[in-house]
């Protein structure tokens, strides 16, 4: 076990799992009835879309899509596989995706973007 890994596993027993009851699931975001999945979204270098997707796939076995976006991947594990999220040698920076907007429409002030945003935090 890397040094990554046995850190994050001793982050997890700290903070996730004293929250995982507070998490809202729905029944599509459940594998099985026990097992709670999270969708993990991954910058990588531009071009290596397809190795970091390949890393994933051989790493956490799990299938990746591949954004439109150059230079983004998005993944689903188990909680139970987070910790080796960040063994992932070829992604930049890794984020929890909360909630995903197809078209959102920018309101016309920064002040009404930033008031939208804090609603959204509130659901």
């Amino acid at each position: 076990m890397c040094d990554i890994e046995e850190a994050t596993n001793q982050l997890l027993d700290v903070n996730l799992h004293e929250n995982q009851k507070s998490v809202q699931v729905t029944e599509s975001d459940l594998g099985s009835e026990s097992e709670l999945l999270v969708t993990i979204g991954a910058t990588v270098p531009t071009g290596f879309e397809q190795t970091a997707a390949d890393e994933v796939r051989e790493k956490l076995g799990s299938s990746c899509k591949i954004s439109r976006d150059r230079g983004k991947i998005y993944f689903v594990i188990s909680v139970e596989s987070l910790a080796q999220v960040h063994c992932l040698r070829s992604v930049d920076n890794l984020f929890v995706v909360v909630q995903e907007f197809q078209d959102y429409q920018f309101k016309q002030t920064k002040e009404e973007v930033l008031k939208d945003f804090e609603d959204l935090a509130g659901k």
